[in-house]
């Protein structure tokens, strides 16, 4: 808070000033106390009072510890930590002299109420005005959780739970409450409102403190998604013809297909150009989100499935997004790659060879031996792992 060092040195040096200027202004306007002996007397006690007062304020206020602490030292407090409680740890850490100059300087200062929980960074060498500003804006509490293109709903829960100890379950929670979901999603053009938040999640960097309420970091990450739909893809999507939704479910396929950020437009091409023509879409990431886990080659029983998710047994788009996309996919979505590209197929190292005809793609998988290659992002995270992780609540399978 700015205002917080402005009430320290008014506490400091006002009582000083009004004590000068009442004295100037009895000393002028009357006469006989002008005179007085008694007048003198008060007048230079209340002189001295008030620049003892000041004195004091002053360590209060800016007195700097020693030079104690080797390094920055992290504290944390828990929501529901008083201000007694929180001086006395940071006394404890030598991060500051005295507990109570510190509650002393928040009760004046009128912070006592706004000191946050959180994860604190303490340089050292900091007075308590410094110490307050800290613990009252939050800055330096704050952690940057970087969320990474292509996840799952859970998976996101994870890494804020991780990185900043936000409640996974109240985030899962939230991600399929009907509910909330009306409270922070508008419904698209055609008035469809979302299952769950799968796939509205937006994959960014967050400066989320510690012990952020799950409600608050969802909010955030939804708010990003509608600031970028209402900035640059609404418009582009209306002129493919896809809806709100289709646009992230289609972006989530480029997102787990593509590797590499220059074939992202390209897959969007190959992906539009299907759709144009009836062609089964046949991505091995909707396949591989059927069957809940990744693998490097899929098969004639992967490829079976029953699930409205696998785009080698269903036509058109799958009922919702298979992950979260970011904003190099959800632009690819609506701004495919002047291209007649229909086919692409796995090299092994995360890129794609594309064809134009079958015979084409026929040929660029000769040499890889038996299934199909599985290409994009599957080939980073593990390949053939055999682990399924829990399904994001209100996913079809």
């Amino acid at each position: 808070m700015r205002s917080t060092g402005l009430l320290a040195f008014l506490w400091v040096a006002g009582p000083f000033f009004l004590t000068m200027v009442s004295g100037a202004i009895v000393w002028l306007i009357a006469e006989r106390v002008r005179r007085s002996w008694l007048f003198v007397i008060i007048w230079s006690l209340a002189v001295m009072l008030s620049i003892v007062s000041g004195i004091v304020l002053q360590k209060v206020f800016w007195e700097m510890p020693s030079p104690v602490l080797s390094g920055p030292v992290e504290v944390i407090f828990e929501p529901g930590s008083t201000p007694h409680q929180i001086a006395g740890t940071l006394e404890d850490e030598q991060i500051i002299i005295s507990a109570r100059s510190l509650v002393m300087a928040a009760r004046l200062t009128f912070t006592d109420h706004a000191i946050q929980a959180g994860r604190f960074h303490f340089p050292g060498g900091q007075n308590n005005i410094d110490v307050l500003r800290t613990l009252t804006n939050g800055s330096t509490a704050n952690e940057f959780v970087t969320i990474p293109e292509g996840l799952r709903a859970h998976e996101i829960a994870g890494i804020v739970s991780r990185e900043a100890e936000v409640d996974s379950a109240a985030f899962m929670a939230l991600v399929s409450d009907s509910t909330f979901i009306s409270q922070i999603v508008p419904p698209d053009e055609q008035g469809y409102l979302p299952e769950n938040l799968a796939g509205y999640l937006l994959p960014e960097t967050y400066n989320i403190y510690y012990q952020m309420p799950a409600e608050v970091v969802v909010r955030l990450m939804v708010g990003q998604f509608l600031a970028l739909w209402d900035a640059e893809l609404a418009g582009n999507a209306s002129d493919t013809g896809l809806t709100r939704h289709e646009v992230i479910t289609f972006a989530s396929i480029i997102e787990r297909e593509a590797a590499s950020a220059d074939e992202r437009p390209l897959i969007s091409a190959v992906f539009h150009n299907r759709l144009d023509r009836g062609m089964r879409l046949e991505s091995c990431a909707t396949v591989l989100y059927a069957l809940g886990r990744y693998k490097r080659r899929l098969y004639e029983k992967d490829l079976a499935v029953d699930s409205p998710y696998n785009t080698y047994l269903i036509r058109g788009l799958p009922p919702g997004p298979i992950a979260s996309a970011g904003a190099a996919s959800l632009r690819a979505a609506v701004n495919p790659a002047d291209s007649d590209f229909l086919y692409f197929v796995a090299r092994g190292d995360g890129t794609h060879t594309f064809s134009r005809t079958y015979a084409e793609h026929l040929r660029a998988k000769r040499g890889q031996g038996s299934g199909i290659l599985v290409g994009g992002r599957s080939v980073r995270e593990g390949g053939e792992t055999t682990s399924e992780p829990p399904p994001d609540p209100g996913e079809s399978r």
